[in-house]
């Protein structure tokens, strides 16, 4: 096997060809690549990891099996590319693990989100690129689902929130509507403000994440598209009402 040649670290954000991942960061394989019993870099496709790079599944192969399973023991991060066309691989930065699921029944239970016949589930997190998420693809899965609500010890405890998550839930809107118009009362920050603002509105969880006691998995369907005040006003009622019973109660569309 060729030695890897002194490259220094990726470039975050920009595009290697594959011969340039493979030269000189490992990358021999589409998925986990391997080097004297250490996974040293992670090359993903969106068609088999649909919510990289903050979930990474893994399937029944036996070789994947073996290294996700090396990746899993071993700890630390290490560099990881998706792959965004033929012959063109973005570099998203580096990632560790947050946690893994291989229990059967768990991963049963996951099935509808993440997909059947998996291994493993792992979950990621970045190490060196915190907006990595601005770097994820115009078109999201239909189905983009991810990780939230886990809690991180710093001075306090807070609420992960999954921005990758955001980023999706407006661009299917946009998609769908070509507009961003709150849920609640149907203001539209870009007929006010103009094409500044075009992309710019709050992205409201239907349940809140501080009433979770466990990690639990978001999809775009649990998120809701809500201007600023109305956003505050929802979080400031006890109990939270629902987009639907706040639009009643208020009488905020005029209905």
């Amino acid at each position: 096997m060729k030695s890897l040649k002194n490259a220094g670290e990726p470039k975050v954000s920009r595009i290697y060809s594959w011969k340039e991942v493979q030269r000189n960061w490992g990358g021999e394989q589409t998925f986990l690549a391997q080097r004297n019993g250490r996974i040293i870099c992670a090359t993903l496709r969106p068609d088999k990891n649909p919510f990289w790079p903050d979930v990474m599944t893994v399937g029944k192969k036996p070789k994947n099996m073996r290294r996700a399973e090396t990746f899993c023991r071993q700890g630390g991060s290490i560099p990881v590319f998706t792959k965004e066309q033929t012959n063109q691989w973005r570099y998203m930065g580096r990632f560790e693990i947050s946690h893994f699921i291989a229990d059967k029944q768990q991963l049963s239970s996951l099935a509808s989100t993440y997909g059947k016949s998996l291994s493993r589930i792992i979950f990621m997190r970045s190490v060196d690129n915190p907006d990595y998420a601005s770097l994820l693809p115009d078109v999201q899965p239909d189905g983009a689902a991810g990780r939230e609500g886990g809690k991180k010890l710093t001075l306090h405890f807070r609420l992960e929130r999954n921005r990758g998550l955001i980023i999706a839930k407006k661009k299917k809107v946009l998609a769908e509507t070509g507009r961003l118009a709150c849920e609640a009362c149907a203001f539209n920050f870009a007929d006010k403000y103009g094409s500044a603002a075009s992309n710019f509105c709050e992205v409201h969880h239907r349940k809140r994440l501080a009433d979770l006691d466990e990690i639990s998995v978001t999809t775009l369907e649990d998120l809701a598209i809500i201007c600023s005040n109305c956003h505050s006003i929802i979080h400031l009622l006890r109990p939270m009402p629902s987009i639907e019973e706040f639009r009643k109660q208020f009488r905020v569309r005029g209905d």
